[in-house]
């Protein structure tokens, strides 16, 4: 099958997704890919996928990692194994005051940061869709649960602290369209 002669071209494509990757945006934007195979800047949700930006390879290597820990994560985030897990334990106080912490850890089985609630011990007092927590602690940052990279975990794990800050109080999730 031969595609029209607007074809996407594929040189600026590949810049646009590296600078998107450089910068951590894995936002699509106007590219989607239609029905038949082809990618577009169309635009148009009603006629094709939207088309993420985010790199293939998502692990990061551990020099990067920490250079992300050490530049984007609050003071005094520090690596730290728990069993056979490595991540990084950080604390910080959201909008509302209130100390969270959070271990946020790369997982091979899901190909994604997974962030796990420290404190405050939420176990038990609210619905997991609720509070978007899991029993096992492990927070709900996304469809997939995790994040592609570990400075888009802990911004989500802060919004997230936000939202569940209102739970607390006796409020809805405020971050959810569906609560």
């Amino acid at each position: 099958m031969t595609h029209p002669s607007d074809d996407i071209d594929l040189n600026a494509l590949r810049q646009d997704l590296q600078q998107s990757q450089r910068r951590g945006d894995a936002t699509p934007g106007d590219l989607r890919v239609t029905r038949d195979g082809r990618i577009t800047r169309d635009g148009r949700d009603d006629m094709a996928a939207r088309l993420s930006k985010e790199t293939f390879a998502v692990a990061q290597s551990p020099a990067v990692e920490a250079r992300v820990a050490m530049m984007k994560l609050p003071p005094g985030t520090h690596q730290r194994t728990v069993g056979r897990t490595t991540g990084w334990m950080y604390t910080f106080f959201n909008e509302f005051g209130d100390p969270y912490s959070f271990f946020s850890y790369y997982s091979t089985q899901h190909q994604q940061y997974r962030t796990m609630l420290v404190a405050p011990d939420l176990s038990g007092l609210f619905g997991e869709h609720q509070a978007h927590l899991y029993r096992d602690g492990t927070v709900c940052l996304s469809p997939t649960i995790g994040m592609a990279t570990l400075d888009g975990s802990y911004a989500r794990a802060v919004l997230w602290s936000n939202g569940v800050s209102v739970v607390r109080r006796g409020g809805q999730f405020p971050f959810t369209y569906d609560q």
